[in-house]
Parts: C-alpha cells; sequence; structure tokens
C-alpha cells in the first residue's frame, strides 16, 4: 500500500501561470517574461517524452508554426522573473 493524494489544479490556472504570472504574498510578483501567447487554447495533455514525472500540455495558437499531420509539437518553456515591492499598496 502507498499513502497517496491526488493534488487536482485546472489548466486553466496553469494556463494563467504560463501566460500572466502569480502575486507571492503582498511584497512580491511573478511575471511570465515569456510564455504562452494570450488566447491560446488547451488542446490535451500527454505523458511526457523525456521524463515519466512530467506531464506535456498542448495548447494551440495562431502564432504557433503549423505541424505536419502526426508531427511533435516543439517545447515552449516558459520564462518568469520575480518582482519584489518593499511598499506594497493596501
Amino acid at each position: 500500500m502507498a499513502r497517496l493524494r491526488r493534488v487536482p489544479i485546472s489548466v486553466e490556472l496553469l494556463q494563467v501561470w504560463m501566460t500572466q504570472g502569480w502575486e507571492i504574498g503582498h511584497k512580491s510578483k511573478v511575471v511570465c517574461e515569456k510564455g504562452l501567447p494570450e488566447g491560446a487554447q488547451f488542446v490535451r495533455s500527454q505523458p511526457g517524452r523525456m521524463q515519466t514525472d512530467v506531464v506535456d500540455l498542448i495548447f494551440q495558437h495562431e502564432s504557433f508554426e503549423d505541424l505536419p499531420e502526426g508531427g511533435d509539437p516543439p517545447h515552449l518553456i516558459p520564462e518568469y522573473r520575480e518582482y519584489y515591492d518593499p511598499n506594497p499598496r493596501p
């Protein structure tokens, strides 16, 4: 037996993180500097091909290059930057 818990996370939340970023408390914000373009649509998820502990989320957007039938979508690796505000507004 194993003592496991499943933790669900919505695709919508992941998409916001990969498009906009997120806040950490009241003084810090993580901004997605390079990620999914606004309007990207979730298509499906699939097991990661390179790592067994990874799930690939497949998104579609008009700015992405057209793939041949059965083509493997290239990776998009989001880039983040943390901004710290020592005097946040209430």
